[in-house]
């Protein structure tokens, strides 16, 4: 799925900062309800009925409340949106469909590249430590199975 075929809402958090990694998910994904089961009692997520109704109706949620309103006074996404779709995104590269766009991915290089001189250049895979949100993706090398920060990481 290309970006270009994804709506608005998602579209800008693909396009926040830091998020060039994420993988557009199919409205079909977000719409079959097994796919969403347990999310509402996760702790570490708020407003999940709420976050897919304005990811599954691109523009607005089931109150009628505007796309624009997702964005704080920095420009930034609502926290809980992104929360939640971290966490369908999470679900959506266990797939086959996700797992193959990831692996495309890896194998040009889009992850980055192990800068150890013995790993060649050997391309690297995100992995994330934790399925609670919050936590920071690493990048897996695996020719020296190392974990290292993506740059721009503090």
């Amino acid at each position: 799925m290309l970006e270009e075929e994804c709506g608005p809402i998602m579209r800008a958090i693909l396009a926040q900062p830091g998020h060039n990694w994420l993988i557009p998910i199919p409205l079909s994904f977000l719409e079959d309800e097994f796919n969403l089961v347990g999310l509402s009692d996760r702790s570490d997520l708020s407003d999940v009925d709420d976050s897919l109704g304005f990811l599954i109706n691109d523009d607005e949620n089931d109150d009628g409340e505007a796309a624009e309103s997702l964005m704080t006074r920095d420009g930034a996404m609502d926290r809980d949106l992104c929360r939640v779709f971290y966490a369908v995104h999470q679900r959506y590269v266990q797939t086959r469909t996700g797992i193959a766009i990831v692996v495309n991915r890896f194998e040009h290089g889009v992850y980055g590249r192990c800068r150890r001189h013995h790993c060649h250049r050997m391309p690297l895979l995100p992995c994330g430590q934790s399925s609670k949100c919050g936590y920071g993706v690493r990048l897996f090398c695996p020719k020296c199975r190392e974990l290292y920060l993506p740059e721009g990481s503090a």
